[in-house]
């Protein structure tokens, strides 16, 4: 049986509940089916359009890849692993695709298998610290997402009955529900290979790309906008994003992977969470992220922070056994009020989790687009996981996960609670360019006092929770914009400034002066990848989504092209200046 990711007990249910009446025959959704067999080129789903434009934005060393990294204690049969391997990319169309811009739209192209790479490296005598650091290594080169292959096998031999084994892949293809799906099924194949026996595997009914031609069906007419307007109201006037306590100035780009710290609660704190949470009728993640949201009261004086959880997306049965990226980040909002007592402030949190859960389908990259962000407007994000997830056998070894110590953090703060049997873990994931470790550390103490004071007296008010202690005022807050100075307001003038006017003219935004602000006038991620696609068609350069967003305005896109153009003709004879030149005006 194949394991249904990472979604906990308590927010399956609720999810099940909000759903119980609303039939399929009643939705008024299209039934998901097989596309086209002609369809070359299939439109990302939203999901992935927003992590390919992350990635275009700030590469895939900051992105990082998703790895799974595997200890086997026996002998492994290496050619029955790759064997195993070319059958599961060959099975999920998700694990052997790319990613580009198609006459200026995002799409995601399906390649025949095998479309793999896959390669046995002998450590032997290795350290154990030693394999992991090869991986470490392997995990830092990124993935070319235009050509691939996105999904690399690594298998260090380190002795005879010991492997470690590494399937590092682009986020792009997979989330946490696809881990699980894809080691059951990597045993269930391995199985088949050793002992000569056949595969007892559930057939697909759909492919993930399936799936991204359904969503953009699904979410129009009607069905859209009655998500949008309910956002709309939700989110009318949102809050300015958090500014942590201690925090430099935000860069316009990230160049770090963050960093993160680890904080275990007592057995007692643990046990007190799901009892109190019993007691309230509410899920245990329900009761973290209310105490989340106090401790950044306290810290930082905001009463209103939205705070993004990511859902599993997989709402229809077809997409259960499927390998591939379908997380939705879903905004959560509840503003502290502090005149409450800890037992109402969580009654007024189920309120509104079950709201936004309910409306869930509306994908958190056609949010911010409506919302007009340049960037996420979310810098916070919590989440819980009842277990860690576990290895399916695999006949003849022994085979554990191993933590490769990596930090991931997208956001400012990702605060992710793991529940392992009767213990809890805070993971504490920070972008270390605008917070330092000692800030983290002060609000990772907080909640862990402020938790167990909720837990105590459920009818202490909440401004007589703890605050965090030892952390100064915020250094500063809203984008660095890290640029030099733009020219003075004025029209477009010359030929690279109103052809560039024109493009973005094109793509609906109409600058009337060189200094204005493409982010001003309506742009966001798609609307830049756009233009760098159309850079490329006009000026014949490669102009990236990064420097884009670092020369916002059309005097500084200009200025960038200038130096791109000259920096080329200096390496053309006369007669080929001339025609460079003469071809743009």
């Amino acid at each position: 049986m194949v394991q249904m990711g990472r979604l906990s007990a308590e927010r399956r249910l609720l999810v099940d509940q909000m759903r119980a009446g609303r039939a399929e025959s009643g939705s008024g959704a299209p039934v998901l089916r097989p596309r086209s067999a002609d369809q070359v080129f299939v439109p990302q789903s939203y999901a992935q359009e927003q992590m390919w434009l992350v990635d275009q934005l700030l590469g895939p060393s900051v992105v990082g890849a998703a790895p799974l990294f595997l200890r086997a204690k026996g002998a492994v049969d290496t050619e029955a692993l790759r064997r195993a391997v070319t059958a599961l990319i060959g099975r999920h169309e998700a694990l052997r695709t790319t990613f580009a811009m198609v006459d200026g739209e995002p799409m995601q192209e399906v390649h025949p298998p095998p479309f793999m790479d896959f390669a046995v490296v002998d450590l032997l005598g290795h350290s154990e610290e030693e394999c992991a650091e090869q991986a470490r290594q392997e995990l830092a080169k990124g993935f070319d997402v235009r050509t691939g292959p996105m999904l690399r096998t690594r298998v260090y031999r380190r002795a005879a009955d010991d492997t470690f084994v590494l399937v590092a892949r682009h986020h792009i293809l997979v989330d946490a529900s696809s881990d699980a799906v894809f080691l059951a099924e990597l045993a269930e194949l391995y199985r088949s290979e050793v002992t000569g026996t056949p595969a007892v595997l559930p057939e697909l009914a759909v492919q993930y790309p399936d799936f991204a031609v359904w969503q953009r069906k699904y979410l129009t007419g009607e069905r859209l906008e009655s998500l949008l307007s309910y956002w709309d109201a939700r989110l009318a006037e949102p809050p300015r994003p958090l500014t942590l306590p201690g925090s430099r100035p935000r860069p316009r780009l990230r160049t770090t992977r963050g960093e993160f710290l680890a904080t275990p609660l007592t057995t007692d704190q643990s046990a007190g969470v799901l009892g109190l949470a019993q007691i309230e009728r509410v899920t245990p993640f329900m009761l973290l992220l209310a105490v989340l949201r106090v401790v950044l009261w306290r810290g930082t004086g905001e009463r209103d922070v939205l705070v993004g959880t990511p859902m599993t997306g997989r709402t229809r049965p077809e997409t259960q056994a499927l390998i591939g990226f379908l997380i939705n980040m879903v905004v959560l909002r509840h503003p502290v009020d502090d005149t409450l007592t800890v037992r109402r402030f969580l009654a007024g949190e189920r309120e509104s989790v079950v709201e936004a859960y309910d409306h869930q389908d509306l994908p958190y990259a056609l949010l911010a687009r409506r919302l007009a962000r340049p960037m996420s407007f979310l810098n916070v994000v919590f989440s819980y996981e009842p277990t860690e997830s576990s290895v399916p056998p695999f006949p003849g070894l022994v085979v554990s996960e191993v933590d490769l110590g990596l930090a991931v953090s997208q956001n400012d703060l990702e605060v992710k609670v793991v529940r392992d049997g009767a213990a809890m873990t805070v993971h504490w994931a920070y972008d270390d360019e605008i917070i330092d470790r000692d800030t983290v550390a002060s609000l990772a103490r907080a909640f862990q006092a402020c938790l167990a004071a909720a837990v105590a007296q459920p009818d202490l008010p909440l401004s007589e929770l703890p605050a965090p202690t030892g952390i100064g005022p915020a250094a500063g807050s809203g984008p660095d914009q890290r640029r030099s100075a733009e020219p003075a307001t004025r029209p477009p003038t010359g030929a690279i400034e109103e052809q560039i006017a024109d493009l973005w003219r094109e793509l609906g935004h109409d600058p009337v002066r060189s200094d204005d602000d493409l982010f001003a006038l309506g742009g966001h991620s798609l609307t830049v990848a756009k233009l760098a696609f159309q850079f490329e068609a006009v000026f014949g350069l490669t102009v990236s989504v990064a420097d884009l967003f670092t020369h916002p305005t059309v005097a500084g896109q200009a200025a960038h092209v200038e130096r791109l153009l000259r920096a080329r003709l200096s390496t053309m004879d006369n007669d080929e200046v001339g025609r460079k030149l003469s071809g743009l005006h």
